[in-house]
């Protein structure tokens, strides 16, 4: 994971900003985007961030996919809030428990890479979530601006391409693997050839983060 999120300031603002609100029970939140912009990164960005994760009670991370299997997440958030292993697959029991675990806690849920269309089947799932305590948030990452309405979501943040000036900061950290950040942009000064050549690749990157990232580690310079 990036230690440093290269033009994603104004994102981290924004939504550090929505997770600090008190002003509902219960908020939804998506971020939509395409595959590689950096959704993923993002998001464990601020739920490993120390400040916000600290003003919550519980905090959990489920990795969703196209499956929206219900039970499944409902097992991965329970064992990440009370660290035991849940067997059940009976969805029933899973919201009661759900709801014992959360009501009256400010929690912090984060689905990544969701795919859901029954919004039937999103509105059973969110039950056990309504008992939580004011300022409790769901942080929904996905591809589908679809997936935001069926979530009901209060917000949807899109998350867009770098601009050209992050593009480059970001595949010359790892196309210069190893170096720090003032010799790499010292040593480019001093290779304008190998600048020109590295900055026409991450040109063709069009600022996607993932993309930046894999050909900055295969061209890397050791």
């Amino acid at each position: 994971m990036e230690s440093h999120m290269f033009g994603r300031n104004n994102d981290q603002t924004t939504l550090s900003n929505w997770l600090k609100s008190q002003d509902k029970k219960l908020s939804v939140i998506s971020m939509v985007g395409m595959g590689g912009i950096g959704k993923t990164t993002l998001a464990q960005h601020l739920h490993n961030y120390p400040m916000i994760v600290e003003s919550f009670d519980v905090s959990a991370w489920v990795n969703v996919s196209q499956d929206f299997d219900v039970c499944r997440i409902a097992r991965v958030i329970l064992e990440s809030i009370n660290g035991s292993v849940i067997q059940s697959t009976d969805q029933s029991i899973l919201e009661k428990k759900l709801k014992e675990q959360l009501i009256g806690k400010k929690f912090f849920i984060v689905l990544d890479n969701v795919w859901i269309q029954d919004r039937m089947k999103w509105r059973r799932f969110k039950t056990p979530f309504t008992y939580g305590a004011q300022g409790s948030k769901i942080l929904v990452t996905t591809r589908s601006g679809e997936v935001a309405s069926v979530t009901a979501s209060d917000q949807i943040h899109q998350l867009h391409h770098l601009d050209e000036e992050d593009s480059w900061t970001l595949f010359a950290k790892h196309a210069f693997h190893g170096f720090d950040d003032s010799y790499a942009v010292s040593w480019t000064k001093k290779t304008t050839l190998h600048e020109q050549i590295g900055k026409m690749v991450a040109d063709k990157c069009k600022g996607l983060p993932l993309a930046l990232i894999a050909i900055g580690d295969l061209l890397s310079i050791n």
